[in-house]
This record gives structure tokens, sequence and C-alpha cells, in this order.
């Protein structure tokens, strides 16, 4: 497998992610991730989330399942999860994998869609039994 190729299975893993976080279950969000990964959000005030840094899938799982049921995001929710521009530079034993994306979340997209904040996911990967997984997730406003 070229690097090329596994770049681009990368890029469809990013966004993949934001689809499910978006309209996806949350167990298939969370199949995503790899068993030990980790997902940091600074505090953002814009949407009043608080700092959090969860570890393991089943903390992933529990935050998710807290945004949905506050209704920031998922099914119904009129928000929209979009990421971009990722330079994606996959290690020389393509095991391991980094990436640098832009996103953009939007509020109100089924009315007057409005951009409520932006800024770069710091992303880590690991191949496990052949399949890229997101292994951890900084995530940096502005």
């Amino acid at each position: 497998m070229t690097r090329a190729c596994d770049s681009e299975r990368i890029r469809s893993l990013i966004a993949r992610i934001a689809h499910l976080a978006d309209d996806g279950t949350v167990e298939e969000y969370c199949a995503q991730f790899a068993p030990g990964a980790v997902w940091e959000m600074p505090e953002d005030p814009r949407t009043a989330m608080a700092a959090r840094t969860a570890r393991g899938i089943d903390d992933i799982a529990r935050g998710a399942r807290e945004r949905r049921a506050a209704g920031t995001v998922g099914a119904g929710s009129g928000t929209r999860h979009v990421v971009d521009c990722s330079d994606i530079a996959v290690a020389a034993d393509g095991e391991t994998a980094t990436a640098v994306s832009l996103w953009r979340f939007y509020a109100h997209t089924d009315q007057a869609p409005r951009v409520v904040n932006m800024g770069r996911c710091l992303d880590e990967f690991t191949r496990i039994d052949g399949r890229w997984v997101l292994a951890r997730r900084v995530i940096r406003l502005g």
C-alpha cells in the first residue's frame, strides 16, 4: 500500500468522523477511534462548552452522548461540522500518521446557517488490523 493511498484513507476517515458526529450513531462515531484514543477540546466561550479531555472509547462516547443530549450536535440539532484542508503525513513504517486540518462548526443549518467557530484539528492516527483509526485529536480554536 502506498503512502498516497494511506493519505486518501486517512482523509476519508477525517471526513467520516465529521459526518458521524452530525448524523451517525455514537457507536458508529466511536468505531473510528483507537481503543486508547484521546480527544482534547479547549474551553469554548462562544458555544459555552467546557474544556474536556476524553481518554478511551467509553469516555469519548460519554462526551458524544452528553453533547447530543444537550442538543449541541447530532441529528436534529441544526449543526454541522466541516473539516478540510488536511495536510497528512504518513510515517515511513506506514503504521502511524499525523494530520493538521482546518474545521468550521455551523449552527442553524436548517434555517440561516452561520459559522459559530473554527480552528484546527491536530490528529494522530494508527493502523489497527489494517484499518486506520484516530488515536489522538487536539482541537485548537481560532
